[in-house]
């Protein structure tokens, strides 16, 4: 559904209540016109709005964030270079590695993260085979005949 079509039907949802007469709380009448009602169009324009956000919101997935989906490892890692404000070097230092090594470790966390947080992939084995390849836990051969093969059991490619 096209964002055209949930507005067009939030109106004409809105639009039947209003023949209906339960949208407006107070019809106000005219007095040089009493048989006619002014309609307060702003309440409806709002109403309106209200209903076509709510649908909009209601219709995109709800996915967990980033940070949920890293293991307790991956947070240690990051509070750590938050304390030693953003110093490879020291964060080198405390670990006993090389600063290659943290650059390394650092660099897949990124990708890692790149991962949790693209919205575009839904699929939860697919988002946990992403990740786990840009950790650097599988080869790129693997990767793609695991996801190959996956998508061959019936699954729509992503």
């Amino acid at each position: 559904m096209t964002n055209d079509d949930v507005w067009r039907h939030c109106f004409w949802s809105q639009w039947s209540r209003i023949v209906e007469g339960s949208v407006l709380p107070s019809p106000q009448v005219d007095i040089e016109a009493p048989n006619k009602v002014k309609m307060n169009i702003e309440y409806i324009k709002n109403d309106i709005y209200y209903a076509f956000n709510k649908t909009m919101r209601d219709s995109k997935p709800n996915p967990k964030p980033w940070i949920d989906f890293l293991e307790d490892e991956d947070l240690a890692f990051i509070k750590r270079l938050v304390l030693f404000s953003g110093s490879l070097k020291d964060l080198a230092t405390a670990y006993d590695v090389t600063y290659p090594t943290v650059r390394l470790r650092l660099d897949r966390l990124i990708a890692k993260i790149k991962v949790y947080d693209d919205n575009e992939i839904q699929d939860e084995f697919e988002r946990h085979l992403r990740a786990t390849y840009a950790e650097g836990k599988i080869d790129a051969g693997s990767f793609k005949k695991l996801l190959n093969a996956y998508r061959g059991t019936g699954k729509e490619n992503i």
